[in-house]
């Protein structure tokens, strides 16, 4: 069983681009309206931050990427809980470097892995994948770097600012942004234990309508997928999707929408069990 809090953390000030609202650093220091909006992100680092817990791991926090507004990151980071908790937790650690840096890359924790998807390294939207295996407590006493670092097929396409849900053996990818810069309605499905890429017929269909920067949890046997935004700005609606009585993916079907637009790349889902 795992508890995911998939959270984005932002310092740099933001930009939304005509053809793709992604968030992207902004190189002048104006102070046009969007910027003072979006203040209460401007936070530490743009970073996805996944807390994994498992069986066979300790609860563990780590960080993946992101820019501080100079430069991509490529360092994964890491926080364990001390014998106290969370509120008595040490000082964050470099664990590992990616082969290549990422910025709102697609993260999700299962079977006490973290699974990383695509992001943007400074020039390209990439379509590699990942899966970082954490450390076991004895590796921590060792030097170097902890944990494993593994390539996995690349993805059908190449994406970013998307959400990333894990559903049973399976980590569904939605929305997002492509190499074009256009928001993305497809939805991938990898097979965490075959390693392998669901073909497009044994994937859920499309979203209604293309979403970058949405948020997306599995609740009730269901999976949601709430905001984002798109060419024509941000968006309130939350759409949902289940499992025929066959077992086969059902259409998608409008939820009651958020009281606001919410998008950029910080929407909150945490289910607690």
């Amino acid at each position: 069983q795992q508890h995911v809090v998939p959270c984005i953390l932002q310092r740099a000030a933001l930009r939304v681009t005509p053809d793709c609202a992604f968030p992207l650093p902004l190189s002048g220091s104006g102070s046009a309206p969007l910027q003072r909006r979006w203040w209460l992100l401007m936070l530490l680092l743009v970073a996805v931050v996944v807390l994994v817990r498992s069986a066979l791991l300790p609860p563990l926090a780590l960080v993946f990427g992101g820019t501080d507004g100079a430069k991509f990151h490529t360092t994964i980071e890491g926080l364990l809980p001390g014998a106290g908790g969370w509120a008595s937790a040490g000082a964050w650690r470099e664990f590992h470097q990616m082969d290549a840096a990422r910025f709102l890359p697609l993260v999700a924790p299962a079977a006490g892995r973290a699974w990383v998807f695509g992001g943007f390294d400074g020039e390209r939207i990439l379509a590699s994948a990942r899966v970082f295996t954490p450390p076991q407590d004895e590796d921590l006493e060792t030097e170097g770097a902890y944990g494993s670092w593994e390539k996995l097929p690349d993805m059908p396409r190449a994406r970013m600012a998307g959400a990333a849900v894990a559903l049973g053996a399976h980590i569904l990818l939605l929305g997002g942004c492509s190499k074009s810069k256009a928001a993305l309605a497809s939805v991938d499905v990898f097979d965490t234990l075959t390693r392998e890429w669901l073909p497009s017929g044994e994937c859920p269909p499309p979203l209604p309508a293309p979403r970058t920067e949405c948020a997306a949890l599995v609740a009730g046997g269901r999976l949601w997928v709430v905001g984002g935004s798109d060419a024509a700005g941000w968006h309130s609606d939350a759409w949902v999707l289940a499992l025929d009585d066959k077992g086969r993916w059902d259409a998608w079907a409008p939820a009651e929408s958020l009281s606001c637009p919410v998008s950029s790349a910080g929407p909150l889902a945490l289910v607690l069990d």
